[in-house]
């Protein structure tokens, strides 16, 4: 075991495994690094904040001394100096002060602590007294068997080369192999004097290396001589680790033995009050008791608790109220917890079903009784699977729920109080016109439900209205559900600057578009060559997906813009007339077309290439390349024969692809 030893300016480490085993160092060849400590943030006070005054830093120093004659360990001085500057001035580096630092050690429990000679200020053993002569290797007496498995330790034996011998003369050393009884506590027996000498690992491995430098360099001489000064001060450090660790010892003996019988009156004076030892413990009073009685190896007493008992009878009477809080909210914590996943459950075991949110289905009769039961109620999980009664009433309490929602999302339409008789006229909720605008997650999460708060979505409604006219029907009627599904992609976009067709529900979507949106019905002989090619519905849903087959989707070059299509169908109208016009000279000039250049010829066959059925082939993007192009990729408009020259140009301005907008070629070449 290694432990810290910084005596003045120069540290100085030493190790043992057990009793009486010390490995001690110079700082040349072992150098510890100084410990760090993190950086604490200091809470800046309100400037009308007044601070306590320090009364202590005001008495005499004689005073002072004797009052800290009472410490048990040097540890006491130390925190004391830890305070403010003027301790750390008055005690730390003063030879005015070191007979108090004396004294500490001469009365440090449970026997005085030497002071090794041509050491630095006191303070430094001090500070290791108040680390508890830690390990920084082993950290436990009963590790020495796990540094020897771990290769922290290496035996030096003869084995060793002769002239790395003398390097154990100043490293870090074993002296002693000892055994710890793990059965019993604090017994370390010495059972053999080791002819093998073992040094830390990291050590021996330093000092070599050192070693071999200097016989490359030829100066060995010097080297030694340097080193014998080190060995010499190595019996005066053994020395001295070794009446630290004699009394860390004893101090650990010293500590299990207060400690043991300060639980034992804890727990007969807490079983004498009917209290549990451990809610005596948790209390500030009684807790700051036992530890500094602890620190200061001092037993409790009777006479101690008395004049507290009824600070410790109020603060436990508190600890035992915030146990019972904390158990009452786990419990309704699980309770609310089970019926988030009872509603989940029925949310998927039907789709079409409507439930209201989950913090109104918490508001629910039933559901709130079943969250506020006793916090000792067994799990409900099981009664909102398994219960009938818990099912029926839930189902009526929904049905409830529908029908306020229903009524007050009527009023929200327009149709306050609306009643009828008629089973052939849709109720306002159950109209295709029932339109509201949409919340995205986190607005919805900070609004609390309420069937008032919506608004209705008027040009949506306008333009479902439109187009129900086309198909020769109303919205309260009930055959308009089945007419929007049979008219398929017949409904086209007038308002667009060319007609793009589309179903019902990408119509809903895409009049958000226009100010005015105009829908027209294509005759269904037309439908297929209203653009050139069928509209894959769900397209875009399905490739902006999440799944890898959807993101191998987005990157393959098979999209291409239909609006750019339509422009390109209608250049070649006009191309295809203005061709027609000129039909005599293109005659006259064919025998000139035949005797052109080689690089002529192979400019025709690229454009012939281009070209299928009069329409040049749209150009292919990848998916998130489409979507870029709908965005900010400029048109051309061909209005009449004399755009050709002029053109008018704007940009697509798409910011919401849609089914309507994509061209899929899925026969072409992928990316």
């Amino acid at each position: 075991m290694e432990i810290d030893l910084r005596i003045g300016s120069q540290p100085v480490s030493s190790s043992e495994s057990g009793q009486g085993a010390v490995i001690a160092a110079c700082a040349s060849t072992a150098p510890v690094p100084p410990l760090a400590k993190k950086r604490r943030g200091k809470k800046k006070l309100p400037e009308d904040t007044m601070l306590m005054p320090c009364y202590l830093q005001d008495l005499p120093l004689e005073i002072l001394a004797e009052i800290l004659s009472y410490a048990s360990s040097p540890r006491d001085v130390l925190s004391l100096a830890r305070c403010n500057k003027f301790f750390c001035h008055t005690l730390v580096n003063n030879p005015d002060t070191a007979f108090i630092w004396r004294r500490a050690r001469e009365c440090c429990h449970p026997m005085a602590i030497g002071s090794r000679q041509g050491s630095a200020p006191d303070v430094a053993s001090a500070r290791i007294v108040a680390r508890g002569l830690k390990s920084r290797i082993i950290h436990s007496l009963r590790g020495y068997v796990f540094a020897i498995r771990g290769q922290n330790i290496r035996a030096i034996d003869s084995a060793v080369e002769d002239r790395y011998k003398d390097v154990v003369a100043w490293i870090p050393r074993l002296e002693q192999l000892v055994v710890v009884d793990i059965y019993a506590e604090f017994t370390f027996m010495i059972i053999s004097q080791s002819s093998r000498v073992c040094v830390r690992k990291t050590d021996w491995e330093q000092a070599v290396d050192e070693l071999n430098r200097v016989y490359i360099a030829g100066d060995l001489d010097a080297y030694l001589e340097e080193k014998q000064r080190l060995a010499d001060r190595l019996p005066v450090i053994m020395e001295h680790a070794n009446t630290l660790l004699t009394w860390r010892n004893n101090r650990l003996k010293s500590t299990n033995i207060t400690k043991k019988a300060n639980k034992d009156f804890t727990k007969s004076y807490a079983m004498r009050m009917g209290w549990s030892m451990y809610e005596l413990l948790q209390t500030q009073t009684y807790g700051t008791l036992f530890w500094s009685r602890l620190a200061a190896l001092e037993k409790i007493t009777k006479g101690d608790i008395e004049p507290i008992h009824a600070t410790l009878e109020a603060e436990i009477i508190a600890i035992q109220e915030h146990r019972k809080r904390s158990i009452a909210e786990r419990a309704y914590q699980s309770r609310r917890d089970d019926v988030e996943k009872h509603y989940y459950r029925l949310k998927s075991a039907d789709a079409n079903q409507v439930l209201p949110t989950l913090p109104e289905f918490r508001k629910l009769t039933v559901m709130k009784v079943m969250q506020e039961r006793a916090p000792d109620a067994t799990d409900i999980s099981k009664d909102l699977r398994n219960s009938p009664l818990i099912d029926k009433l839930l189902k009526e309490d929904l049905e409830r729920w529908r029908e306020g929602a229903r009524v007050g999302l009527a009023a929200v339409l327009g149709f306050p109080g609306w009643r009828t008789a008629s089973k052939k006229r849709l109720h306002p909720v159950d109209r295709l016109t029932a339109r509201c605008p949409h919340l995205d997650k986190k607005q919805r999460a900070r609004e609390e439900w309420n069937p008032h708060k919506f608004e209705p979505d008027t040009k949506v409604i306008q333009a479902i209205e439109q187009i129900l006219i086309r198909l020769g029907t109303t919205a309260e009627d009930p055959a308009s559900l089945d007419a929007v599904k049979d008219v398929g992609t017949r409904l086209a976009c007038v308002a667009c600057p060319h007609s793009l067709r589309m179903d019902f529900n990408n119509a809903v979507r895409h009049c958000k578009r226009h100010d005015q949106p105009r829908f027209d019905l294509v005759d269904e002989d037309l439908a297929e060559v209203a653009d050139g090619d069928a509209i894959e519905l769900g397209l875009v849903a399905e490739v902006m997906g999440k799944s890898k087959e959807a993101q191998k989707r987005r990157g393959l070059r098979i999209y291409g813009c239909r609006h750019c299509r339509a422009m390109q169908a209608m250049a070649a109208v006009v191309a295809s007339a203005s061709g027609e016009a000129n039909s005599q000279q293109t005659d006259n000039e064919q025998t000139d077309e035949q005797t052109g250049t080689a690089q002529t010829s192979t400019e025709a066959t690229k454009t012939t290439k281009r070209k299928k059925n009069g329409v040049p082939e749209a150009k292919l993007f990848s998916f998130n390349g489409l979507r870029s192009h709908v965005k900010e990729k400029c048109e051309v408009l061909l209005l009449s024969e004399e755009a050709l020259l002029t053109p008018h140009i704007r940009r697509h301005g798409i910011t919401e692809i849609g089914d309507e907008d994509v061209l899929c070629q899925k026969d072409s070449e992928t990316a």
